[in-house]
């Protein structure tokens, strides 16, 4: 069984992209093209692939030591069989069911769910990264979830097996107090995903081996 290589899609996205600029940059600087990339190093954007792909394998490996063999992973899957419209970090069959998460890397940064509204005016929900909107990531966590339903469909637990997706942020400011939530998906750090994951639960040992084994085929890696 493939359990897959976490990372394994924006180390491929990240290679890509560092070979596109220097063949790019060789062409117009046939002889000082090694030279100037030397001098001005990768943009921004394509270092932030390198840094997400080390942070994927980072929680990978402490959620795997921390949890030992009481939960099973899957990494860097597919969306479906015939799907190439994005991944999922990692998913983890757990005594007390399957989780799909969502890792990121957003060190030191001060994360908060802000409501508003209510009562008089409709309840909005807000996911602030170090103040600034990004509740445009929950709609990743949701697209997810509902591919590791559809891959349950056909599985004979699939109406008793609890389902929940989070963001694991790493390296980040969280409350300390409760469990953030918003739009149903869960905003965890580390350390309390960890701690959600090694919940007990009624899904057997034979129970995980068998939902590990299904979603593997299901959700193929990336």
């Amino acid at each position: 069984m493939d359990i897959g290589r976490p990372g394994a899609s924006l180390d491929r996205e990240y290679q890509r992209r560092k070979q596109s600029r220097e063949n790019r940059v060789r062409a117009r600087f046939p002889r000082l093209g090694g030279v100037y990339l030397t001098l001005t190093g990768q943009p921004a954007t394509t270092r932030a692939l390198a840094t997400g792909a080390e942070g994927e394998r980072q929680v990978a490996s402490r959620l795997e030591k921390a949890c030992g063999d009481e939960v099973l992973f899957l990494h860097n899957r597919r969306l479906g069989k015939r799907r190439h419209d994005g991944d999922i970090d990692h998913l983890a069959i757990a005594a007390s069911g399957i989780y799909v998460i969502d890792a990121k890397h957003y060190k030191d940064a001060t994360v908060r769910v802000r409501r508003t509204g209510g009562l008089l005016s409709p309840l909005k929900e807000q996911l602030l990264i170090n103040g600034r909107d990004r509740t445009n990531l929950i709609a990743g966590s949701t697209k997810q979830l509902d591919a590791l339903l559809v891959a349950l469909d056909n599985h004979p637990l699939a109406a008793s097996v609890s389902a929940t997706s989070l963001l694991c942020f790493r390296n980040a400011d969280l409350p300390f107090w409760g469990d953030a939530e918003i739009a149903g998906v869960r905003v965890q750090a580390l350390r309390g995903t960890i701690k959600l994951l090694r919940r007990n639960g009624p899904l057997t040992a034979s129970d995980r081996r068998s939902l590990h084994r299904h979603l593997a085929i299901e959700l193929p890696p990336a």
